[in-house]
């Protein structure tokens, strides 16, 4: 299931841009064949724009363009050993891309030589290190061989070195959502893979179900009440500590406790002034809403624009589409009760919609969501501040 992400991905992907002036260039009329085959391709006629490809491929063995768009065709088709073999010539070319290793070091791994394709992946890394999909499917390779830690470390890397790049946050928040130590960034890559992998509802229902979930779980511990999922805490342990060196911006409180404790404050608010608590979008959205609220004033949005996530979340309250946006987010994991909303806040959902489109969540080397990155931004803190917010967030009166 990972894996089709990354056909979605490439799919998206124009010739132009890997496409080169010094190709064998193509006649007009197979320039008008090549951009058909493509859109067959994209609306899911691969076989039909296989036989023009290959009628393309004979005519134009060396141009790269021809030759990549026919590879992406066999990989949909999971003819993984004519990807490899057009892979190979391809990561010799001139005018070889990322996509081109990436699809070559997939191919491998799925006919079990994944020695060669970590190679395969590694020699992308190093000649496209801002390339996502590599890094996912390198990832993907630890993940079939049950090495979880260099799973993580591949999806993280790849988060941090791509930014844009939904298929790694989704990777990451699959494997995070259901651990004890690391859920909070669950949430955040869970939330992030929604906003960025526009078109994807299986991801969409597997991540928003995964935020509910867990904000159950958490509520479920807090009230000793069952909302119907297992009572697995998501609560911040307190490893706290001043930083050695403060010039150098070293947090004296990882992000996920910090919002962890706003959560948990968030959720004991909502308990103690809503007796009828039931887990409903709505109450669900109070909770995310006060959560922020409590990060952004009494953590004094500590981590800045290298957690954009909730500074874009504020964009969203401030705009008016706070209300829209939570059934948004959770639309496709719980489809009845947002249908049931929409039907009297059609206006609503629209002008989030459109607000949207103007101002969707970009992420980029100074607007962040990842691991790696979290401390850029992060504001030092005097010993005062620190026993401030350490009051707030764990020892509240």
């Amino acid at each position: 299931m990972i894996r089709l992400l990354t056909i979605i991905l490439l799919s998206a992907i124009s010739s132009a841009v890997i496409s080169s002036a010094e190709e064998s260039p193509l006649t007009e009329a197979d320039s008008l064949t090549l951009e058909a085959a493509i859109k067959l391709v994209d609306n899911g006629m691969v076989k039909a724009a296989l036989i023009d490809f290959d009628k393309l491929s004979e005519r134009y063995p060396d141009n790269y363009t021809v030759q990549y768009e026919r590879m992406l065709a066999l990989s949909h088709l999971n003819r993984f050993k004519e990807v490899e073999v057009i892979g190979r010539r391809l990561i010799k070319h001139k005018d070889v891309s990322r996509h081109a290793y990436h699809l070559l070091g997939e191919a491998l791994a799925l006919q079990n030589k994944r020695t060669e394709a970590r190679k395969i992946l590694k020699k992308g890394m190093k000649l496209f290190p801002d390339a996502g999909l590599i890094y996912h499917e390198y990832g993907n390779i630890a993940l079939d061989e049950k090495d979880y830690n260099l799973a993580i470390e591949a999806f993280n890397l790849g988060i941090d070195a791509d930014p844009a790049c939904y298929a790694n946050y989704y990777a990451a928040a699959r494997m995070f959502l259901p651990s004890n130590y690391i859920r909070i960034w669950g949430l955040i890559f869970a939330e992030t893979a929604i906003l960025i992998g526009q078109d994807a509802p299986t991801m969409h229902r597997n991540m928003g179900d995964g935020i509910r979930q867990n904000l159950l779980e958490s509520i479920s511990a807090i009230s000793g009440k069952n909302y119907g999922f297992s009572s697995v805490p998501f609560l911040p342990s307190e490893e706290l500590s001043l930083p050695p060196d403060p010039s150098q911006h070293k947090p004296a409180f990882a992000f996920d406790n910090v919002y962890g404790g706003c959560l948990a404050l968030a959720t004991e608010s909502i308990l103690t002034s809503d007796n009828s608590f039931s887990g409903t979008i709505e109450q669900l959205a109070e909770i995310r809403r006060t959560a922020l609220d409590i990060y952004l004033d009494k953590g004094s949005n500590l981590f800045g624009n290298s957690m954009y996530l909730l500074t874009f979340q504020k964009k969203i309250i401030d705009a008016g589409h706070w209300e829209a946006y939570n059934y948004y987010i959770f639309s496709e994991c719980s489809p009845a009760e947002f249908n049931t909303w929409l039907l009297e806040n059609t206006e609503k959902f629209q002008a989030f919609a459109g607000w949207y489109h103007m101002h969707p969540l970009i992420l980029d080397s100074t607007h962040t969501v990842g691991i790696g990155n979290i401390a850029r931004d992060y504001r030092h803190l005097s010993e005062q501040d620190v026993d401030r917010l350490r009051t707030i967030l764990f020892h509240p009166q």
